[in-house]
């Protein structure tokens, strides 16, 4: 057996990604992106670059079925001044560990969640807030088809960082 016990899942992919060429930019690419996601029965999961620890879940420390929260932990790459001809002279964002808490709340097909986290290694030295809600139209064994409504907060620092312009750029 390759996963081993406990393991809900383990999935290993490459697909395809469309997104803009830079965080606030008109211009949209397609590129590949790889898929890494991990899941520990209902307490670790991990999806690409972020680590979420369920200190409330079915199979957490403080048990709940509907209530999940608990420490997360991401890393954000930035953003490099090359990735854009737009960008040039404005330098680069960089690197970012964001660390902070989440909350979630699932009721049938339904899920309200909120994430809160701050940088720590001073790549945007900003904190984000991230709320959504979403429900599942349809779910099988192999698919499920959901629609999403998010917003998002940040403070002046990660505005600052992403898309202010000094007189010297």
């Amino acid at each position: 057996d390759v996963v081993a016990p406990g393991v809900t899942n383990i999935r290993i992919g490459l697909g395809p990604v469309f997104t803009p060429a830079y965080e606030g930019s008109d211009d949209y690419e397609i590129k590949a992106a790889p898929l890494i996601s991990f899941r520990y029965l209902d307490l670790v999961q991990v999806d690409n670059n972020q680590i979420r620890v369920n200190v409330f879940g079915s199979d957490s420390l403080f048990r709940s079925e509907h209530f999940k929260a608990g420490p997360i932990l991401k890393l954000d790459f930035g953003r490099d001044e090359t990735d854009s001809p737009d960008l040039l002279g404005l330098g680069d964002v960089g690197t970012s560990l964001e660390l902070g808490v989440f909350a979630s709340y699932t009721a049938g097909p339904a899920r309200a969640r909120i994430r809160a986290q701050q940088d720590v290694l001073s790549g945007h030295s900003g904190m984000r807030i991230v709320g959504d809600l979403g429900v599942a139209v349809y779910r099988s064994d192999r698919l499920a088809v959901t629609g999403n409504l998010s917003a998002t907060w940040t403070d002046s620092s990660y505005m600052s960082a992403f898309f202010s312009v000094t007189a010297a750029q």
